[in-house]
């Protein structure tokens, strides 16, 4: 959705819940200050507004309610910190209860589609959701006490229940310090060097909103390619 100078953004909301401000790097690198205009959770989706300069090309919001069984979805992302990213579809059934997915307290109707997609965030690792930290979601993290106090790491957003990241005792909101024994900032980091070390315990340090640090042990499994 776009005004005059302005531009929403739908972005993950279990990423940027916990923030007012963020930062917005579009496809060419160029990077904005956001600001989280409103959030929703049972949908993931969160509006984030940015102000630009120059003209942006702009994909309008359109109505599901004329989407019919058989209609062409096309689903662009970048999961697993790659970019360009585009698988097509179509829409199988378009009126899913959220009883039919098991979300109880919740009345809502979805899409299902055969699109394949991988689930956004910033991490390659399947069994743990984290996001670079900058200076924006430093600044933000000192002021909220439900959150460490750090200068730099990369904070665990999501941990599945049952996953390698939850056995091994993460938990949401953790800092990554040290990955390896190596200093951390990026994903891309903690992606060169996790390499190819199947089944190699790896020593992480994380830091806690208590101001407690602790290391934890992480053993990478070989990724099922079969679910």
């Amino acid at each position: 959705m776009m005004t005059q100078n302005t531009l929403s953004v739908s972005y993950n909301q279990r990423l940027i819940s916990k923030y007012q401000l963020v930062e917005v790097t579009l496809h060419d690198e160029i990077i904005f200050g956001g600001r989280v205009l409103n959030v929703d959770g049972p949908s993931d989706i969160a509006i984030v507004k940015i102000s630009y300069e120059t003209p942006l090309p702009e994909a309008k919001f359109g109505s599901s309610s004329g989407l019919c069984p058989g209609d062409w979805v096309l689903y662009i992302s970048r999961p697993h910190t790659l970019k360009n990213t585009v698988t097509v579809g179509i829409v199988s059934c378009v009126d899913c209860k959220s009883s039919d997915l098991g979300f109880s307290g919740v009345t809502r109707e979805y899409l299902q589609t055969n699109c394949a997609y991988a689930l956004e965030s910033s991490t390659a690792l399947d069994w743990l959701q984290m996001l670079d930290l900058n200076e924006v979601f430093i600044a933000q993290l000192k002021t909220n006490a439900s959150l460490p106090n750090v200068n730099k790491g990369i904070l665990v957003t999501m941990v599945p229940p049952g996953s390698l990241g939850d056995r091994a005792g993460f938990r949401p909101d953790d800092v990554v310090i040290e990955f390896d024994g190596k200093p951390v900032e990026s994903m891309e980091e903690v992606i060169e060097i996790l390499g190819d070390k199947v089944g190699v315990p790896i020593k992480v340090l994380v830091k806690r909103a208590s101001g407690e640090s602790v290391t934890l042990t992480v053993i990478p499994e070989e990724l099922n390619l079969d679910v």
